[in-house]
């Protein structure tokens, strides 16, 4: 595989944008015991805040990745070709508490190059992302029509805001 290179974040948010809309795009991190696991997610932006660039994910408290994201403190999001998205749509319909998702999927977790968390080895785009925030959302915040809509069972997402420190791909 070549060999990945910087990127500007500029030029990774279109494509970014576009796998989140197309297949969705891998979040990776580890748990207590430093095992890589993940998931697919379509829900998050790229943005400006408190002066730096982040990566703005949302996690339900079920997932078993709200688990990784609370132990490891950072996370890297991988955009796959669209070669890979039945690996993709794997990631997003089984739970790492009963499946290893990598071996299921053929994926290979690689060291990323500023934080913990690993990389997909196969991604043409990695986002590498240190948490500088969380909260909770509030089912009275949202507007009325999106609480029966997006949280029938009341699993409201918890809100991770990750500062990318690293951006790279092929």
């Amino acid at each position: 595989m070549a060999a990945k290179v910087d990127i500007d974040i500029r030029e990774a948010f279109l494509p970014t944008m576009e796998a989140m809309s197309r297949d969705g795009v891998l979040l990776v991190s580890l748990d207590a015991r430093q095992r890589p696991g993940g998931m697919t997610f379509s829900w998050g932006t790229l943005g400006a805040i408190w002066g730096r660039h982040i990566f703005t994910i949302l996690v339900r408290p079920s997932r078993n990745s709200f688990r990784l994201l609370e132990s490891t403190g950072d996370f890297t999001v991988n955009v796959l070709p669209s070669s890979y998205a039945s690996a993709v749509d794997y990631w997003g319909k089984h739970s790492g508490r009963e499946v290893d998702k990598w071996a299921k999927t053929g994926l290979t977790p690689s060291p990323s190059r500023r934080v913990r968390s690993p990389i997909v080895e196969q991604g043409i785009l990695h986002f590498e992302c240190r948490i500088v925030h969380r909260h909770d959302l509030v089912a009275a915040n949202l507007a009325p029509e999106l609480v029966p809509a997006y949280y029938p069972s009341g699993d409201l997402h918890r809100v991770y805001y990750g500062e990318i420190v690293a951006c790279y791909g092929l």
